[in-house]
């Protein structure tokens, strides 16, 4: 269902506020949460994770000087946590005066995290790249279950009843699970997601219906009374399959009107009508050819404000003249096959490269490299150069090579 009629849900004209929102893995966009208040969010920046009043404008940390830069967050039902690139899972009680507790998840991304309710205790679930969903208590970060997958998995929501858990991954399948009274979560289902990696699902007010978005472009929606096919089909604004368009995170109102909310990767947002999934709102945040990305939208606990936080990706310079622009993924295969993922550091004109915070795509086959943090990389050595798409300026390629033509004329 890609036609949908256009109607206003939302006032087009926001407030804007100026608040450092960051994003540290270009897939990954879960980094704004409102938990409790309708006037105030929680938001991760660089390192630490905070919150937000829009009446009094005052920002409070919530984690302060973490080790790590969250790359993915998660607030519910009075706690708060947030997670890195190299397995690192930090949490605390929203209000409470023990400190933080934090854990090594292991040694790959924590893709996603989902704070939820199970008979009365509050659980974690973390995502990882390491193939597993792992379940910890709160506030404590016991590890009580792990779940394994066949592929990275990269989000997972508990429907409000606490009975059910789907799961998205690098795979084109979402996976069903029925959660019992004594924590044990068993597959009830694969299903066909889409022609591409999940990185967003939610579940609706009643636990009967869940969505899941695709990097096919799609967010599709599921009635557990009946899983033979999507009760809704609902495509970005673009029809081809590019980064720009795909849609990162999905919710449902909970309570309120019932809404459907997606955000692309860049610029857009969408508001749908979740009764009928008939109408919808897409609301531009910038203008078309700005390189505007979405680091995440939720509903306040009323669902009649939308915070959606937002990120220019341009580089600049400080007052120091030193380089202020956000450190970029990238990875880097060499000639040997091995293939190193990092945040790039540097590189020259001989293609001699330096990366941070490295990981191995294929860790069973080097395990040897599992340990080291940093390289260098001759550029002689180096097969192709892997780039996340915002990393790259068309607009300015597009523009060099048109000089460069009419200069060859």
């Amino acid at each position: 269902m890609s036609t949908l009629n256009e109607v206003q849900f939302f006032r087009e004209m926001p407030q804007k506020h100026a608040v450092a929102v960051n994003i540290q893995h270009w897939q990954l966009r879960h980094q704004i949460q409102c938990p409790t208040r309708n006037d105030e969010c929680v938001y991760a920046t660089q390192h630490s994770v905070d919150s937000y009043n829009t009446e009094t404008k005052r920002t409070t940390s919530l984690l302060a000087e973490l080790a790590f830069k969250p790359v993915t967050i998660a607030a519910s039902f009075e706690y708060i946590a947030a997670a890195g690139q190299r397995g690192q899972v930090v949490a605390c009680e929203l209000g409470s005066d023990e400190s933080p507790v934090q854990i090594a998840a292991g040694r790959n991304c924590t893709n996603g995290l989902c704070v939820f309710d199970h008979h009365g205790q509050p659980r974690l679930l973390s995502c990882s790249n390491d193939k597993t969903i792992k379940v910890y208590s709160l506030p404590k970060l016991d590890l009580l279950h792990t779940i394994g997958f066949p592929e990275p998995v990269n989000y997972a929501a508990v429907s409000p009843d606490g009975r059910k858990m789907v799961a998205v991954g690098d795979g084109e399948d979402a996976y069903l699970y029925d959660i019992s009274a004594g924590g044990e979560f068993t597959r009830t289902a694969t299903l066909e997601a889409g022609r591409d990696a999940g990185f967003s699902c939610a579940w609706d007010r009643t636990s009967q219906r869940f969505a899941v978005a695709t990097q096919d472009n799609h967010v599709r929606v599921w009635d557990v009374r009946d899983l033979a096919q999507p009760v809704a089909e609902i495509i970005t604004t673009n029809e081809l399959r590019t980064a720009a368009n795909a849609p990162r995170s999905v919710k449902f109102s909970l309570t309120g009107p019932d809404l459907l909310l997606f955000s692309e990767h860049m610029r857009k947002f969408h508001v749908v009508d979740a009764r009928t999934f008939n109408d919808r709102q897409v609301i531009q945040v910038s203008d078309p050819a700005a390189m505007v990305h979405i680091c995440g939208v939720c509903l306040s606990p009323d669902a009649k404000t939308i915070f959606a936080a937002t990120k220019v990706w341009i580089p600049r310079s400080n007052d120091s003249g030193e380089d202020d622009r956000e450190k970029d993924e990238v990875t880097v295969e060499l000639k040997n096959d091995l293939e190193i993922r990092g945040t790039l550091v540097s590189v020259d004109q001989f293609l001699n490269i330096k990366l941070d915070d490295i990981g191995i795509v294929n860790e069973t086959k080097y395990p040897h490299m599992m340990s080291v943090k940093n390289c260098f990389i001759r550029g002689s050595v180096v097969r192709y150069v892997s780039l996340p798409a915002q990393s790259v300026d068309t607009a300015l390629l597009q523009d060099a090579a048109r000089r460069e033509a009419q200069a060859g004329r």
